[in-house]
């Protein structure tokens, strides 16, 4: 029998007998969630990056300069192709009249990923230490809903990184070769995006190399061919064989010198905002950095070295103010009440979530590829957050862990498993309940000095 099965669902407890929610419901389900998601209002204009990005992918379509319009020389060569498809619907739509018609394509396409990430992805994770029930799936759809719909508008790629990478950690365990194949072109394709990925791509096809003795060649593969058109780009410009943008160190330094004080970042550049951005920062590291700002990660780990106390306070407001989304995440807009509201909201599920599902690997106390996988997610992203500075959406890995822990609780509290969820035992929702109080706190206190950068 192969070591890696096809579903390891916990106990193997399924609902997926039951009429409620059979295995077509799922797709009304997701129907449901991307109509939804597309009823908002789509974006005026882009701007900054969501600009780059699109501008790249109409350049691609029309047979434009797409290295300048994406800017590829910070961005990585797959940035063009991903919004092509909305490029090229909206270029139909503007073509039989539709007022903003390629805003409208973009917020069908991203729509459909909010559908696909909430309904479909996570429930696939999920089912590795919760059943594939209704519950589970419908708390996931709300929480990707209230929480991912926003992204939707814009042609950014944080929702699809975070769905590359999730598809390829709930599919990590399977024997097809061919859908290894593709868990390993969604690895390429997501670090190509998303450079802060790297570090987790890496350790997720070391683990495999490891543990998945078999097939591990073939997803190894994916990754290389998934990266082909990074090395020809940089090539065919610049002479160099490279995985990443020839410019990507410029970027990595201003993070890291960034990093060093700002505890949150948001961008601002819509409404009610003509352009710019907020800066959150920390008085006591501004006045640390200011006989000498770090250059590289290298120079801000021996700064936090050499700094501990401050550099634990920071780093604890730091996370905190990452999960404190405002209801316009990606982006921010100044809505205090509901903005207060979806931000404990957000801490709330992902510091239970997260907290349910470490003790659920705890009390299988099993390290199969797909755990293994899942913990290198938890932990790629908190070093992003030391050696960079932060923004509310590079959060996203995090705050989707943390939507697959949540509704594996309540799954167990309200099914014939309420025992099973009431023996987790009031010193483990105690701690939780803490470190959402810490974290609450912690956040507010960094977000208390805005501007003073």
């Amino acid at each position: 029998m192969s070591p890696y099965p096809e579903h390891e669902s916990v106990e193997h407890v399924s609902h997926r007998s039951t009429r409620l929610f059979s295995k077509y419901d799922k797709w009304w389900l997701f129907f449901a969630v991307t109509l939804l998601t597309f009823l908002q209002a789509p974006s005026t204009e882009f701007m900054w990056g969501a600009l780059e990005y699109i501008q790249g992918s109409i350049a691609l379509i029309s047979g434009g300069d797409t290295y300048q319009a994406a800017a590829l020389n910070f961005s990585g060569a797959w940035t063009p192709v991903i919004f092509a498809p909305a490029a090229f619907i909206g270029r139909f739509f503007e073509a039989i009249g539709m007022a903003d018609g390629l805003a409208v394509a973009v917020l069908l396409q991203g729509s459909i990923s909010v559908g696909l990430f909430s309904v479909l992805v996570l429930p696939s994770i999920a089912r590795k230490w919760f059943p594939d029930s209704a519950s589970t799936r419908v708390t996931c759809a709300i929480l990707g809903y209230v929480f991912f719909r926003n992204f939707a508008a814009y042609p950014i790629m944080d929702l699809v990184t975070i769905t590359l990478l999730l598809f390829a950690v709930a599919f990590v365990m399977r024997e097809n070769v061919g859908l290894l194949f593709v868990v390993g072109l969604a690895l390429g394709i997501c670090m190509n995006l998303r450079s802060s990925y790297t570090l987790t791509v890496i350790l997720i096809l070391i683990s495999v190399a490891i543990c998945h003795h078999r097939r591990w060649f073939v997803i190894h593969l994916g990754v290389f061919v998934a990266l082909l058109p990074q090395f020809w780009i940089n090539w065919s410009v610049n002479r160099r064989l490279s995985p990443f943008p020839i410019d990507l160190t410029k970027i990595l330094g201003a993070d890291a010198a960034s990093g060093s004080y700002i505890i949150r970042y948001d961008t601002v550049a819509y409404r009610p905002w003509a352009f710019g951005g907020l800066n959150f920062c920390d008085p006591a590291m501004m006045k640390v950095t200011s006989t000498k700002m770090p250059t590289n990660s290298v120079d801000l780990f021996f700064l936090y070295a050499s700094h501990p106390i401050e550099s634990a306070r920071f780093l604890i407001q730091k996370l905190g103010a990452v999960l404190l989304w405002p209801v316009t995440a990606p982006y921010y807009e100044s809505i205090s009440i509901v903005n207060i509201i979806n931000g404990y909201l957000v801490l709330f599920v992902t510091t239970f979530g997260i907290g349910f599902m470490l003790f659920k690997i705890a009390k299988k106390r099993e390290s199969d590829l797909r755990t293994v996988s899942v913990m290198i997610v938890i932990f790629g992203y908190f070093v992003v957050l030391v050696l960079n500075h932060s923004e509310t959406r590079y959060a996203i890995s995090l705050v989707a862990l943390g939507i697959i822990g949540f509704a594996g609780a309540i799954d167990s509290y309200y099914s014939e498993r309420k025992k099973e969820a009431l023996g987790i035992g009031k010193g483990l929702a105690v701690t939780l309940l803490g470190v959402f109080f810490i974290l609450l706190v912690s956040g507010y206190l960094g977000l208390r000095n805005v501007g003073i950068c």
